[in-house]
């Protein structure tokens, strides 16, 4: 008698799906879309505090130039406060490159004739020729 062996039970594990290749592909896009969208959050980022930054320089250039301007405009005050007579202001002024006032100023005044002021007319279709010739001769 022949017996047939048993064959040994193996207890069977469920096989593992794989992911279809879609949910893959769609996964990438989403990643894509986030490393995109970060990126750009950084380089718009970057580019406001760049701009803060050169303003605020901006500001205290302007500052420290308002500044020497005031100094300078008050040591200008003090200097014309010191002054007594017009002798010395002359003398300032022409060490300065101003020039002298002269005595002898002609002032001339011309009459302009006033401009004509051209009205538009409206022109007939077999008067353009007598049209032209009023506007050319009425200038």
């Amino acid at each position: 008698m022949v017996l047939a062996k048993e064959k040994p039970v193996i207890s069977e594990q469920p096989k593992i799906k794989k992911k279809p290749r879609k949910d893959l592909i769609l996964g990438l896009k989403i990643w894509a879309v986030g490393t995109l969208f970060l990126f750009l959050s950084g380089v718009s980022f970057a580019t406001v505090f760049a701009y803060r930054a050169s303003l605020g320089y901006e500001i205290a250039r302007l500052k420290k130039e308002i500044n020497a301007l005031k100094i300078q405009n008050d040591a200008l005050k003090m200097e014309i406060a010191s002054i007594d007579n017009s002798k010395e202001i002359e003398k300032i002024a022409l060490s300065r490159g101003m020039e002298k006032a002269t005595d002898n100023v002609m002032y001339v005044a011309i009459n302009l004739p006033e401009e004509k002021k051209e009205t538009p007319k409206t022109e007939k279709s077999g008067n353009r020729l007598i049209a032209l010739l009023t506007r050319v001769f009425n200038r």
